[in-house]
């Protein structure tokens, strides 16, 4: 039950004619312990020990100030600086021996406010990240950032660090993630973050890795073949990461383990029930602690303080502004002692940790399988072959990453010793499904003589041809990308001697095919145009598959049928893998040969994607769309982005002229164009959809309706028509990491643009394409991969019918 406060405030605290309304869950009560001038634009607060306040706030540089409450009556008074001048991603923490402070590219250390900061750590470089203190006594930080630091001989960029201070001992706890906030810790030491894009909490786990943002000058975690997403949520989730806390103070009993932090627009506290999944957690949406619709409340970090009461910073909507808010039950209570968290030491005699391996504890297991990192290598073997043989583990995606990280930790021993020799490999079945084919993924990956011949005797011990064909996909993934691939003789006839099943089953044959294909066999050719001709229902997939191959050859004798199935096939699949393989020949004609059945055809988008790769097939592309024969509808504003990066005058002419010319693009002139249009009166909703679900619904969602490619609009702050004018007029004015587009174009003129998806050493993918580095003449950022001009074409009518959909 929510219920609507006319608050009575300090008077020292704020004024109460200025005091947003706030709605607040019955049985709460709230009050305004420190507000400006002491506080201005707070991001982060936190109490000591002791009971004091210290911010973190500042319209400019920031200040971190440490107050009391000198005179009891509940509100901090007595604020004094402790540091000044502090850059915008600086943090802090306050712990028993005095206060941390992050401070690029240093973490200090003071034992108490009145005592000159000690720098403890150098080398976080441009970000040391968000800090917390673990119950285990370690300090915690979150850093965001993909320029690289370089801590104690540890290189990382995106990663969660952590250094225990009477241990002196230094490590990257885990790797990746990105627009977390707010580290925080269950009562078993489980370590969390707030996230952002329709999610609530990342879990982080010792050695995991969870994704991150390339940016093209190399891999941040080699051959990870898989990556931690954020806890599976349920209902309205906040539209940005947000800095909060895992409840654990005892005043509020039903909240008990919640996560509580500001979501939404930034105009609600919200919390979210913490629910054991696996070896993780799943969150759920409860309703708004306190919640306003006043723009003077806008809330940017919740903390617990030691009397177990909530604590929120609001920075307001004044550049001067801010208060920090205590939120406590309205009937004042004890709180109930907070339980300390259990020692979860791992044992260290190898019998004892396989036992552990086995506890019914799904967490205690992923725990396990974290620890074999550490573990001296010969006494890996017993707990890892435990967490494999055992296929309740096989529904727990955690933990089975978790396992192959800590087999890829010691790839190259799995090459020669006794590992080799069990068939541990094949005869467990969780293994042969998630280890064997990710381990010849990274042999093949990495390549080397010793790499090759090791995934050799592996594909001869497959038990049967249906697992040899998973370990040739295996192979075949790995060697992605390459232009010509050089493999021992014993590799190759490994290979060639794979089973192939029996006549029910098209897959070992066609996997053969297709690894035959990637190691230049022409005779593989011919049995592959043989699968690609074959139009049943039966081999369609495997069809997919053998013409994604066929294309990197790149043959003579095929372009002829690929044209022929791209333009005839009965299979609407196959048909855009014969274009998509199209891209792979650099002959001009390929434009003039699709264009020739673009008008009959069902795949017009993809050819327009395709003829958008290289320079001469571009050309012919937008000669076609000013005759008329190519409509111009048909060419997103994505793609034609795409061809302006050849630089190409004949070609940027004919863009300027069907498109406008970008450079000269006046956006503040076009905001003025929508704000005057939005002005003359209201839209139809309904129309606005259609309109939303033609421009915007290929990339974003909103009130279920698009795709998710981009940023979810549900719960972004439509309200504001300042940022959405911004967000749609210039997007890349701001653009969230995990959004961020990448241009790629190889050493032969062929441009991709995307999201980069993975990197190793001797390759990237965008989207779902991979280049071998060798062939890559430029990768850089790209910006958004919204385009701009996307409302050049709406009338003022249009304008008013999409915005009244927006803004519903």
């Amino acid at each position: 039950m929510i219920a609507v406060l006319a608050l009575s405030l300090p008077q020292d605290a704020a004024d109460p004619q200025t005091a947003p309304p706030l709605e607040l869950r019955a049985g709460l009560a709230i009050t305004c312990v420190a507000a400006e001038p002491d506080v201005v634009q707070p991001r982060e607060c936190r109490l000591d020990e002791r009971g004091r306040l210290w911010v973190l706030h500042g319209a400019g540089g920031l200040r971190l100030t440490v107050g009391e409450d000198t005179d009891g009556d509940g509100v901090f008074d007595g604020f004094r600086d402790f540091a000044d001048g502090l850059p915008a991603n600086a943090s802090f923490v306050p712990a028993p021996a005095g206060v941390y402070l992050a401070r690029p590219p240093r973490l200090f250390h003071a034992p108490d406010e009145t005592a000159e900061p000690r720098a403890v750590l150098d080398g976080f470089g441009d970000d040391v990240g968000a800090l917390a203190l673990g119950p285990d006594g370690w300090v915690y930080g979150a850093r965001d950032s993909t320029s690289d630091a370089e801590v104690r001989g540890r290189t990382f960029r995106r990663a969660v660090w952590r250094w225990h201070p009477e241990a002196d001992r230094f490590e990257v706890f885990a790797r990746g993630g990105g627009d977390a906030a707010g580290l925080a810790f269950d009562r078993d030491g489980e370590v969390f973050a707030g996230a952002g894009a329709g999610h609530v909490l990342v879990h982080y786990s010792r050695g995991g890795y969870h994704g991150e943002k390339p940016d093209g000058r190399g891999p941040a975690k080699p051959y990870a073949f898989g990556a931690f997403g954020p806890a599976p949520h349920e209902g309205e989730a906040g539209r940005e990461a947000r800095a909060g806390v895992l409840y654990r103070g005892g005043l509020f009993p039903d909240f008990d383990g919640a996560w509580i932090a500001p979501c939404g627009a930034g105009d609600r506290i919200c919390a979210s029930d913490v629910l054991p999944d696996g070896s993780t957690f799943r969150t759920r949406h409860r309703e708004p602690l306190v919640a306003s619709s006043d723009p003077r409340f806008r809330p940017t970090a919740v903390t617990a303080g030691p009397d177990g009461a909530l604590f929120v910073c609001d920075r307001g909507d004044a550049p001067a502004g801010g208060r920090i808010w205590r939120i406590a039950p309205d009937e004042p209570g004890a709180p109930k002692a907070r339980e300390p968290a259990p020692t979860r030491a791992l044992p260290g005699d190898p019998a004892e940790l396989a036992r552990a391996a086995r506890d019914p504890d799904p967490r205690r297991r992923a725990a396990v399988a974290a620890a074999l990192r550490d573990v001296p290598p010969e006494d890996v073997r017993p707990a890892l072959l435990a967490l494999l043989a055992d296929e309740a583990n096989a529904d727990d995606r955690r933990l089975v990453l978790l396992c192959w990280w800590a087999v890829e930790a010691a790839a190259n021993r799995y090459r020669d010793d006794d590992f080799a020799a069990d068939s541990w490999h094949w005869r467990l079945p969780l293994a042969a499904r998630e280890i064997t084919p990710r381990l010849l993924r990274r042999w093949a990956a990495e390549g080397g003589e010793e790499n090759l011949l090791a995934a050799a005797r592996l594909l001869r011990a497959a038990p049967s041809a249906r697992e040899a064909a998973d370990a040739l996909l295996a192979l075949d993934r790995g060697f992605a990308g390459r232009r010509s691939v050089e493999v021992p003789d014993a590799l190759r006839d490994a290979i060639d001697d794979a089973p192939e099943g029996d006549e029910h089953d098209y897959t070992p044959r066609a996997r053969k095919v297709r690894l035959q294909l990637r190691l230049g066999d022409e005779q593989a050719v011919a049995s592959a145009l043989g699968f690609a001709r074959y139009e049943h229902d039966r081999v369609e997939a495997l069809r997919v598959e053998l013409l994604e191959a066929l294309g990197p050859v790149a043959s003579e004798r095929a372009f002829e049928p690929l044209i022929v199935i791209a333009r005839g096939s009965r299979y609407p699949a196959v048909r855009r893998a014969a274009l998509e393989a199209m891209r792979h020949y650099e002959t001009p004609v390929v434009a003039g040969r699709v264009l020739s059945f673009y008008e009959g055809s069902e795949e017009k988008a993809e050819i327009v994607e395709l003829l958008t790769r290289r320079r001469d097939w571009a050309l012919e592309l937008v000669k076609q769309v000013e005759s008329g024969l190519v409509w111009y509808e048909h060419v997103p504003l994505e793609l034609v982005d795409r061809m302006r990066r050849f630089r190409d005058a004949e070609l940027d002419q004919y863009l300027a002229s069907l498109w406008g010319d970008a450079a000269t693009r006046d956006k503040a002139a076009e905001m003025e164009r929508v704000r005057g249009a939005l002005d003359e009166g209201g839209g139809d909703v309904d129309r606005g959809r259609m309109l939303f679900q033609s421009a915007c619904a290929r990339c974003h969602v909103l009130n279920g309706v698009g795709e998710a490619s981009g940023p979810d609009l549900t719960d972004f702050d439509r309200g504001n028509l300042d940022l959405l004018l911004s967000s749609i007029i210039d997007p890349n004015a701001r653009i969230r990491p995990s959004y961020e587009h990448f241009a790629l174009e190889t050493t032969n003129g062929f441009i991709l643009t995307g999201r980069l998806t993975s990197e190793i050493p001797n390759s990237v993918t965008l989207e779902d394409t991979t280049i071998a580095r060798e062939a890559i003449r430029s990768l850089a950022p790209a910006g958004s991969r919204m385009p701009e001009g996307l409302l050049d074409g709406l009338g003022a009518q249009d304008l008013r019918d999409l915005f009244a959909w927006l803004s519903r």
